[in-house]
């Protein structure tokens, strides 16, 4: 009876999700629950091509190794992320890519740019701002075994950067087009199935 339902289960998920390429951008303040939900994302989502970039709390920054300069890690992360995208989606396949990309985004100068480029390439598009409430993100940060005067300054870099970040707005989420999940971290599954639902209904 288990093995009948987990069949079933799976039939259902499959039928729901189908192969379809585009630009599907992760993006949010650090430690808000973006790299686990495009981990997620990337085990739901068929022909899916996961570009990441990496929150370095230690800088307050972001960081990301392109995929053409094999061993430069580069700090100027969203255009890089972006050129990397243009050259997957302009691949030739026999089914089009859907390319994640996950990183911050923390402008709207820097949204926009992403979904012009998926303008550009004739690709569908969706940005997703991942978002958690501060006191789950510092948990993470707590978990960490460092001593006191590291982690007093990872607790600075957070804060900074949470800071630094724009949230987006209901005129740029009409715009883009985008959408917002604000409990990423405490309903992971429940996020991805939205998101899912968010993307097939572009």
């Amino acid at each position: 009876m288990a093995i009948r339902a987990s069949l079933a289960a799976r039939t259902k998920r499959a039928l729901l999700i189908v192969p379809r390429g585009g630009l599907l951008i992760v993006s949010g303040p650090p430690l808000g629950g973006k790299g686990p939900l495009a981990a997620a994302l990337e085990e739901s989502l068929p022909n899916c091509l996961k570009l990441e970039a990496v929150d370095n709390l230690s800088v307050a920054g972001q960081s990301y190794r392109p995929r053409t300069q094999s061993g430069k890690t580069l700090t100027e992360v969203e255009p890089a992320i972006l050129r990397d995208a243009v050259r997957c989606l302009q691949t030739p396949n026999a089914v089009p890519p859907l390319v994640l990309v996950c990183a911050r985004f923390p402008t709207a100068a820097l949204r926009r740019q992403a979904a012009e480029v998926a303008v550009a390439a004739s690709a569908k598009f969706l940005l997703v701002e991942a978002i958690s409430s501060p006191i789950r993100s510092l948990r993470r940060v707590s978990r960490l075994i460092l001593p006191p005067d590291e982690m007093a300054r990872r607790f600075a870099a957070y804060e900074s950067a949470r800071r630094a970040y724009e949230a987006l707005t209901g005129r740029e989420r009409a715009s883009l087009p985008a959408v917002t999940f604000k409990s990423v971290l405490s309903d992971l599954g429940g996020t991805v199935q939205r998101v899912v639902a968010a993307w097939h209904s572009r």
